[in-house]
C-alpha cells in the first residue's frame, strides 16, 4: 500500500498541486497536509465499515457504576472510532446501528444501546441492557501499510477536498473533490455489504435461556 507522503501526493495531484518530497518537509503543501491528516483518516475510517479496520471483541464491564434507565455500563473500547453493533453472545447479531429499527421483531427493540458521558469518570461509556456484551466496532487504524486501495482511493479525495480550501481557496474544487470521495465511500460500502453475509436479525443464546 502506498506510503501516508504517496497518500498525499495522490491527493495533491487530484487538485494540480506540487508533489512533497516528505509530508514532514517543510514546504507549505506538506504542513497542511499534515495539519488536517489525522482527521480526515479518521473521518474516513468512520465512513464505512472497513473489513480491515473492524474489531469484535467482549466489552469489559463497570460492575459498580449505574445510567439511569439501563442495567449495565461498559468501558467504551480504546481506539475505538465508532461502534457498529453489539452482541449479547459472540457472533450472534442483536443490534446493528445501520439497520432500520423499525423494521425488528418486538422482541429486539429493548435491546438498544447508547454511548453517553460518564461524570465521574470523566470519559464516554456504553449503556446497553445486556450481559455479557460484545461490541463490532471501527478501529483507529493509523499505518497506511494496512489500508486497502478503496480506502487509500477515498482518503485522497477526502484530503483534497480540504486542501482545496487551504491551497487554493476554491469552493468549486473542494465541492468536486468531495463528490468523487462520497462516489468512493460508495463503492466501498458495496463491497463491504458483498463481502459479509451475517443475518440481521438472529436469536442468541441469550435471549433462549429468558
Amino acid at each position: 500500500m502506498p506510503s501516508q507522503t504517496e497518500i498525499v501526493n495522490m491527493a495533491l495531484t487530484h487538485l494540480g498541486q506540487e508533489s512533497v518530497a516528505s509530508i514532514d518537509s517543510d514546504s507549505d503543501n506538506a504542513i497542511k497536509s499534515k495539519l488536517i491528516w489525522d482527521g480526515c483518516r479518521d473521518e474516513v475510517l468512520r465512513a464505512c465499515p472497513w473489513s480491515f479496520s473492524t474489531v469484535i471483541a467482549a466489552l469489559n464491564e463497570y460492575s459498580d457504576d449505574t445510567v439511569t434507565g439501563w442495567d449495565y455500563v461498559y468501558a467504551y473500547p480504546p481506539k475505538c472510532l465508532f461502534i457498529r453493533k453489539i452482541y449479547s453472545d459472540y457472533n450472534q447479531n442483536i443490534i446493528d446501528l445501520t439497520s432500520n429499527m423499525s423494521q425488528l421483531p418486538n422482541l429486539y427493540l429493548d435491546e438498544s444501546f447508547k454511548v453517553v458521558f460518564n461524570p465521574t469518570r470523566n470519559l464516554k461509556v456504553l449503556v446497553c441492557n445486556i450481559s455479557p456484551a460484545y461490541a463490532e466496532y471501527t478501529y483507529q487504524v493509523t499505518d497506511p501499510g494496512v489500508w486497502d486501495s478503496l480506502f487509500v482511493k477515498a482518503m485522497s479525495f477526502k484530503l483534497a477536498s480540504e486542501l482545496a480550501n487551504y491551497l487554493e481557496g476554491s469552493q468549486e474544487s473542494a465541492k468536486r473533490n468531495f463528490e468523487l470521495y462520497r462516489l468512493a465511500i460508495s463503492e466501498a460500502m458495496a463491497t463491504s455489504q458483498n463481502e459479509s453475509n451475517i443475518p440481521r436479525v438472529k436469536k442468541s443464546a441469550y435471549i433462549d435461556a429468558r
